[in-house]
């Protein structure tokens, strides 16, 4: 059959298409697809600023303006051996420890209002007439377990505001047995069950004029001129006898007792900022008893911080004074901002007492 001329070309021209289409298209490099990465914009991180407004008992800045007012804590907590390690008492502003009786020492945990109470704060213990003495004189409120007769008559004396766990105010304490020790090391006490006990007893939350501001504090980090003071021994008695090594990173005494590192019961190391010994007369009460007095009308003592130490004397006076410490030109002594320590040692205890 003949093809008609006209279909001929057009057929050649068809194939001649294609052929190029194929031709283009295997040549041809595929272009990568690229996605562009979304573009963000990251701010730097912001850090509110502290507030103006500074602990009274550590000088830290960033305090609540509204908690000025509010009176401190201090709670009565034991060191026997077997109520180590305690509850909470890391989470303290300041410490005074002392003798109670036969060498055996114990501590008041203070803290500058029931807010910085931590969960969890004991073994609680009873309460000596110095302890109340201390807590009047910074307008606190005082917080234990019981107390001896003298302890009683000096609150009842100086109708001191007081939360007692072996009272009308037991519900407010606990007790926890999982260490299989004696009773009389388990009592224990919250932050929560303090707040509603000021509460429900009455007790007048607010600060005294006077009271507000009992330290002074350096503006910056500040050795001290009598010298080296990178580990400090503090006897109490022979078988309490703390060391304190300063660890020069963290700007902190780190303590030691009987040559055991002294925790909490979460194993954070007791340290301090400033530690403050005071030289005082520890006599027997005079009644037959082990009790004895601590005399708190003031005396001599020194002061460690920042690896150094200084020469200062210390007064109390009167139920209702202040702790006042003063430097050897007999100005208001001045502390490194930071959590404090202080021990009243039996004068005879001093020559114990060493730094090195």
């Amino acid at each position: 059959m003949k093809i008609h001329p006209l279909r001929k070309s057009l057929a050649l021209l068809l194939v001649f298409a294609l052929l190029t289409a194929c031709l283009v298209g295997c040549g041809k490099k595929e272009e990568p697809v690229t996605t562009a990465a979304p573009t963000t914009t990251t701010e730097p991180p912001t850090t509110a600023p502290l507030s103006e407004f500074r602990n009274p008992l550590t000088g830290e800045l960033g305090y609540d303006e509204d908690l000025l007012n509010n009176r401190p804590i201090f709670v009565s907590v034991e060191n026997h051996p077997a109520a180590r390690p305690q509850w909470g008492i890391t989470s303290s502003d300041m410490v005074f420890e002392m003798v109670t009786e036969g060498g055996i020492t114990r501590t008041l945990q203070v803290f500058a209002d029931v807010s910085r109470l931590p969960d969890k704060l004991g073994p609680t213990r009873s309460a000596r007439y110095y302890f109340v003495e201390l807590a009047e004189g910074f307008g606190g409120i005082f917080v234990h377990f019981g107390g001896n007769v003298h302890a009683y008559q000096e609150m009842n004396n100086l109708d001191t505001d007081h939360i007692d766990g072996a009272r009308a105010a037991g519900s407010y304490f606990d007790r926890d047995y999982s260490r299989g020790v004696d009773i009389e090391h388990t009592a224990y006490t919250t932050r929560k069950w303090i707040t509603k006990a000021i509460s429900a007893l009455g007790i007048d939350p607010t600060i005294d004029e006077g009271y507000q501001e009992p330290f002074v504090f350096y503006d910056e980090p500040t050795k001290l001129d009598g010298g080296d003071a990178n580990k400090v021994v503090v006897s109490f008695s022979s078988s309490y006898t703390y060391t304190y090594t300063y660890n020069p990173k963290t700007k902190v005494y780190e303590s030691s007792l009987g040559g055991v590192t002294y925790t909490d019961s979460d194993g954070k190391v007791q340290s301090f900022t400033n530690l403050l010994v005071l030289y005082t007369d520890v006599y027997p009460y005079g009644d037959g008893s082990k009790v004895v007095k601590i005399d708190l009308d003031g005396g001599s003592g020194k002061y460690f911080s920042q690896g150094t130490w200084a020469d200062i004397t210390w007064e109390k006076g009167d139920y209702d004074d202040l702790l006042k410490f003063y430097d050897a030109d007999g100005n208001d002594l001045k502390l490194n901002v930071g959590r404090s320590y202080v021990a009243f040692v039996d004068s005879d205890r001093e020559p114990y007492n060493t730094v090195s």
